[in-house]
């Protein structure tokens, strides 16, 4: 989960998944540049922790590498190739913080619905001289009798 990690901690992670993704893009023995799409993974994780600002600087940061990279291993095409992977890491940075946003909606619709169902159900039953009752929460479903079609 995003709270589970210090910040300090989620920015060495990103730096770290940066560094290798460079490293493994250099020390490819072909020219291929195809690793450079691994790129995505610091930028998923730092949609998901940071939110679309953390996930853009990751994105710039992570076409620069892939500008110095090239500067080091010529790139066959390399004004296409920079352009396909611009846009593919603006469309993983979108992505993930977009699911990074749904999930915490997600959450925080259950608490409050958590907390909804908790001020309805009475905490005890009323003591009641010579009564015996019991009480029990069944949430509705599709196949209870009052709804149910035979």
């Amino acid at each position: 989960m995003p709270g589970d990690l210090s910040r300090t901690a989620r920015i060495a992670w990103i730096v770290c998944a940066i560094l290798i993704v460079f490293a493994a893009w250099l020390l490819t023995p072909s020219a291929s540049s195809g690793i450079a799409f691994f790129y995505s993974v610091p930028i998923g994780l730092a949609a998901w922790w940071f939110g679309r600002r953390g996930a853009l600087i990751v994105a710039f940061t992570s076409a620069v590498l892939f500008v110095v990279g090239h500067l080091i291993h010529t790139v066959p095409h390399f004004g296409l190739a920079l352009a396909v992977r611009i846009a593919f890491f603006a469309v993983v940075a979108a992505v993930a913080c977009w699911i990074s946003e749904r999930l915490r909606t997600l959450e925080h619709s259950a608490e409050e619905l958590e907390a909804i169902r908790a001020a309805l159900t009475p905490a005890d039953l009323p003591e009641l001289p010579g009564v015996d009752a019991g009480a029990a929460f069944v949430p509705p479903n599709s196949a209870s009798p009052a709804t149910s079609t035979c």
